[in-house]
């Protein structure tokens, strides 16, 4: 996100945020006994946040002590209007692309880059890729190899899902990516919180 022009703006407790609503415990970096995101056996309990603004609609169930550390709204550097939300401390990205914009097949998932998706179509490489059903629509749930380049070359696998609203709130925002980026879940516990994915009451 940190590449994109983008409006950051930062969330806390007490900041006035008009366009979301956020319904969480806490903004705290993920902390808590057990292994990966989302825990082991006597782990917290799982908290919804809810996001509800023009043009999209989430409910996403994550453990207590994350939440929404960032929002980014505004085109990239391609022109494209997109919006995103940031569990910064989890290193979970969610995000939607404007189905006005034609993003390019061959993008390379490089330094910062970690793609522009509106459908599986626009995804150069997909891995390992299934189908699952959310309460919000269906989901595409795959893996891409993300690399960074700087003095030495790391490559990352990042489970990524783009979900198809059933029923989008902006016709222009049909989909939903979710990425955990540097893939800090794995397949399987991303997949679980992908299918846990719903849409405000």
């Amino acid at each position: 996100m940190s590449s994109r022009r983008f409006t950051r703006l930062a969330v806390g407790l007490g900041v006035a945020v008009p366009v979301v609503v956020l319904l969480f415990v806490g903004l705290t970096a993920l902390g808590f006994p057990g292994s990966g995101f989302l825990g082991a056996a006597g782990s917290p309990e799982t908290v919804d946040i809810t996001v509800r603004d023009d043009d999209v609609a989430f409910v996403l169930e994550v453990p207590e002590g994350v939440g929404i550390d960032s929002i980014a709204a505004g085109p990239d550097w391609d022109g494209c209007e997109r919006i995103g939300y940031g569990f910064d401390g989890a290193g979970l990205v969610v995000e939607a692309v404007s189905r006005h914009c034609d993003p390019d097949p061959s993008q390379q998932i490089i330094n910062g880059d970690h793609g522009t998706y509106r459908t599986v179509r626009d995804v150069p490489e997909p891995l390992g890729l299934t189908r699952v059903d959310t309460y919000a629509g269906p989901a595409d749930v795959f893996t891409q190899i993300y690399t960074e380049y700087t003095n030495t070359t790391t490559e990352y696998e990042e489970p990524v899902a783009i979900v198809t609203f059933d029923l989008p709130v902006n016709p222009d925002y049909p989909t939903l990516v979710i990425r955990s980026s540097q893939g800090g879940m794995d397949i399987e516990e991303f997949t679980t919180l992908v299918e846990n994915l719903s849409m405000p009451s």
